[in-house]
């Protein structure tokens, strides 16, 4: 069984630094952080050259330019489901593109 490490940061000026010092399998942001804006760390992390494969998923209630695209409020096991399929992708176990089972 793999072992992951999960990052918690309540503000994103917290987040911006762990984003620039470690090398995620998979980011997770929320749109509204208290003084940050989830969109404008998943810009700054794909600056990044280790994060430009990342897969970043964003909690908005719009559309971005990332791999998922979850409307809040929304349900936990659909947010566990899009993570398992993006770190399937990422560690080669599935081709980006095939099944997103995580949809509804």
């Amino acid at each position: 069984m793999a072992v992951c490490r999960i990052t918690r940061c309540p503000i994103g000026s917290i987040a911006r630094l762990f984003i620039r010092d470690i090398n995620y399998s998979l980011i997770l942001l929320d749109e509204e952080l208290p003084d940050a804006n989830g969109l404008e760390l998943a810009h700054f992390a794909r600056s990044l050259k280790y994060h430009e494969q990342t897969p970043i998923i964003v909690l908005s209630d719009m559309e971005y330019d990332v791999e998922v695209i979850l409307c809040k409020p929304n349900d936990f096991q659909l947010v566990a489901r899009a993570i398992m399929y993006l770190l399937d992708i990422q560690l080669g176990r599935k081709e980006k593109g095939s099944s997103n089972h995580f949809h509804r």
